[in-house]
């Protein structure tokens, strides 16, 4: 499963399957692609020689392609465009120096949604930025959108098997019925309830 991040949702995002698209709150946009933690990895903020607590880390891939409307994309998000976290990783005998960035830059990139992919769609409303915004015009706004694919086919397949299950219930308990009409029918009932559990409330009479 991959996570995206833009600001808006083209039909060439679009494979196969069915798009679904809800309106999620910016506290639900933080929890999707906003900084999260591992207890694994290297330390944020310490040196991982005295010990790996914590790292943090962006769990999307950014596709913004317009790069003041993904600032303000980060200032929603509580990322500051340009902060980053200087971490040490020991390399045999020498520390190595990484610099992970903490916030989501410009790419202007094409990608395909798979089933089970999330794109979080931040739309900005509002007017023309100029260059180089960072705050959050007084009359516009960011609506937060989370988009998601599923495999029609699969879903498909998976509601006929469950209505032939049901043919197949239905017609066992015809049968049992017709076949045993002088014996006991709540006993018949009972038997075919163990067989087919959870089915028995769609049958026939």
């Amino acid at each position: 499963m991959n996570i995206y991040l833009s600001n808006a949702f083209s039909l060439q995002m679009f494979s196969e399957g069915k798009i679904e698209a809800v309106k999620i709150s910016l506290t639900e946009a933080k929890k999707l692609v906003g900084i999260r933690y591992t207890d694994s990895g290297w330390s944020a903020g310490k040196d991982i020689k005295n010990g790996v607590v914590d790292k943090e880390y962006l769990p999307a891939t950014s596709v913004i392609g317009h790069a003041d409307i993904c600032n303000l994309i980060n200032t929603s998000l509580g990322m500051t465009v340009g902060d980053t976290r200087t971490e040490w990783k020991r390399t045999g005998f020498r520390d190595q120096e990484l610099i992970t960035k903490l916030y989501y830059g410009p790419n202007r990139i094409s990608i395909k949604l798979n089933p089970g992919d999330k794109l979080i769609v931040g739309q900005y409303i509002g007017p023309r930025l100029a260059e180089g915004t960072k705050e959050l015009p007084a009359d516009a706004k960011i609506e937060w959108y989370l988009v998601t694919l599923t495999d029609t086919e699969k879903e498909e397949k998976a509601a006929k098997r469950i209505e032939e299950e049901l043919e197949i219930a239905d017609a066992f308990h015809r049968a049992a019925l017709a076949q045993y009409y002088d014996g006991d029918p709540g006993a018949i009932e009972e038997a075919v309830k163990k067989c087919f559990p959870g089915l028995f409330e769609n049958m026939g009479d």
